[in-house]
């Protein structure tokens, strides 16, 4: 149960679910530059991790 809470409440599942909701109520949603960059930063550099662990956990001939 943790463990889909923990996934539930990932900073890109959030983020997800924001443009959803933003999209759906139609809000003009807009971050100003220093934030949007840390933000995108953050996302792709958890992106990477993860996708990275995932690699290097996989065997060399499934990859």
């Amino acid at each position: 149960m943790q463990a889909i809470q923990a996934k539930l409440l990932s900073l890109a599942v959030l983020f997800f679910l924001l443009g959803v909701f933003a999209t759906l109520s139609k809000i003009d949603l807009k971050f100003r530059e220093p934030l949007y960059l840390g933000l995108t930063i953050d996302l792709l550099t958890a992106i990477g991790f993860k996708g990275g662990v995932v690699v290097s956990k996989a065997r060399l001939e499934s990859v």
